[in-house]
């Protein structure tokens, strides 16, 4: 059984919590963009905040425990599933995906009339931030967050222990 060092661990706590923060700010400008400047989300947009604050709790819960590297084998997982989602949604955005959401068969006039103006915002429609769509944004800061899991992965897989 090993023993963590105390810089090994000061240094596993830095990077939980930089992720944990990554995943708060994702979710804070998300929030902030839909409240503030009426840009609706879009359903791939709300399983991705699931997974961001998902990825935000368990973060802070791991600074405060013994077990980091199941930890940050969950966040390795959560990141990369955000990741997944948000390519996929860029594929949906991009037209080489067409997504169930979008593809919504009325059944009678009354869902029609529904779908066409009561319905949330279409996967389909591309919303910008600062010339990037919000699809891609996700991307990168899922991406960012599984890079920084799976570099302490790989920096720690000896030093580490599952007790």
């Amino acid at each position: 059984m090993n023993e963590m060092s105390i810089s090994l661990h000061i240094s596993l706590n830095r990077s939980i919590a930089f992720v944990s923060a990554l995943s708060f700010f994702t979710l804070a400008s998300s929030l902030t963009l839909e409240m503030f400047f009426d840009l609706a989300s879009c359903r791939l947009c709300n399983v991705q905040r699931i997974l961001f604050f998902l990825m935000a709790v368990i973060s802070l819960i791991g600074i405060f425990i013994h077990r980091k590297i199941f930890v940050l084998w969950l966040m390795a997982f959560l990141s990369s599933c955000c990741c997944v989602l948000a390519a996929y949604h860029l594929c949906v955005q991009l037209g080489l995906v067409i997504d169930p959401c979008i593809v919504n068969i009325p059944k009678d006039m009354e869902a029609f009339k529904h779908a066409l103006f009561g319905s949330p915002v279409h996967c389909s429609k591309i919303l910008l931030v600062a010339g990037i769509p919000i699809s891609v944004w996700s991307f990168l800061l899922s991406l960012s967050c599984f890079a920084i899991t799976g570099n302490v992965l790989l920096r720690c897989r000896k030093s580490i222990s599952f007790s």
